[in-house]
Order: structure tokens, then sequence, then C-alpha cells
């Protein structure tokens, strides 16, 4: 089933709804990490999604969240997995919220959940 599930995740960089779901991962990590100014990390197989429009209300959507200015540097990284690693711009702390990392924040969860399942 995870195997499964981690297939779909890949497939979903092809959904419409997957700039919104990056969105949403930076805004998340901006607001676990509680700082302003931070850098995000990106799979190049997203580059092409991280243009200026993208940038722009990404960097909304953080102030928003914050209620101060933030700033955002982006770095493409290596790594294939969808999603983003935030971290503050100092490198103090971060935020892995690439799909592998939620899921494996999630995965006592869904184990228990499929062992009631299979009961």
């Amino acid at each position: 089933v995870l195997h499964e599930v981690k297939q779909k995740a890949s497939r979903f960089r092809n959904d419409p709804a997957y700039s919104q779901f990056l969105i949403d991962a930076i805004v998340e990590g901006v607001e676990v990490l509680d700082v302003a100014d931070v850098v995000v990390y990106y799979s190049g197989a997203d580059e092409h999604i991280f243009n200026d429009a993208f940038i722009s209300k990404v960097a909304q959507r953080c102030t928003a969240a914050l209620n101060k200015q933030c700033t955002l540097s982006l770095n493409k990284s290596s790594f294939s997995d969808p999603g983003v690693i935030v971290n503050s711009a100092d490198s103090r702390i971060m935020y892995d919220n690439r799909f592998s990392a939620r899921l494996e924040r999630s995965y006592d969860d869904i184990y228990m959940e499929l062992l009631k399942e299979a009961i």
C-alpha cells in the first residue's frame, strides 16, 4: 500500500493542483520555522513551476501567515522527491516537507489504520 502511495505521489507532479501543494508546503515550512527569511530547496523536476509569478504568490502567502515581510531565496536541489525543504536563512533550523518526509511523519498513523482494516 505504501509503495503504491509513493508511486501516486510521483505522478502527482503532473496534476494541476501540484503547484498549489508546493505553495502550501512552503508556507507550512515557514510557519513551523517561524522565521521570515528562508531558503527553499526544490527538486530540479519542479524547476518549471518556480517562476516569478509563483514566487510572488508564495512570498505574499508567507507574509500573510507570519504578519511580517518574508524573504525567500530559492535553490534547485538534487533530490527528486516531490515537495520542498525550507531552511532558515541562517541555516540553524530546517523543515523537510518533501513527500517522503511527510509520509514518514504520518507512517505510524497510517500503519495503525492499515492494521485496523486488516483485522
